[in-house]
């Protein structure tokens, strides 16, 4: 319970539900931003499973590689969107 007397999230159930850090899956890119406060309950380095992987961006924030292309993206948010596309399309092969 918190100050407010409501039930906070059951973490444990969240956790063995879904595997916490030991998710279990393919075809999985973990795209961390690392300016982004969640990164740090993400997946951002291995071992991972066959098929996944993280893709680290130190200066971007959450889901910057998701925003259109711009000429002032970091070379590590380029990097990424190019990984991640590549990723993508050997999964769709």
């Amino acid at each position: 319970m918190d100050v407010y007397g409501i039930a906070g999230p059951d973490i444990s159930w969240t956790n063995t539900n879904y595997g916490g850090y030991n998710i279990s899956g393919t075809n999985i890119a973990y795209a961390n931003g690392l300016i982004d406060p969640w990164h740090i309950l993400s997946i951002t380095a291995g071992p991972f499973q066959e098929g996944c992987t993280a893709f680290i961006m130190p200066d971007n924030a959450h889901c910057s590689n998701m925003y259109p292309p711009r000429a002032s993206d970091t070379p590590e948010l380029q990097s990424a969107r190019k990984g991640i596309m590549e990723y993508i399309a050997v999964w769709l092969s």
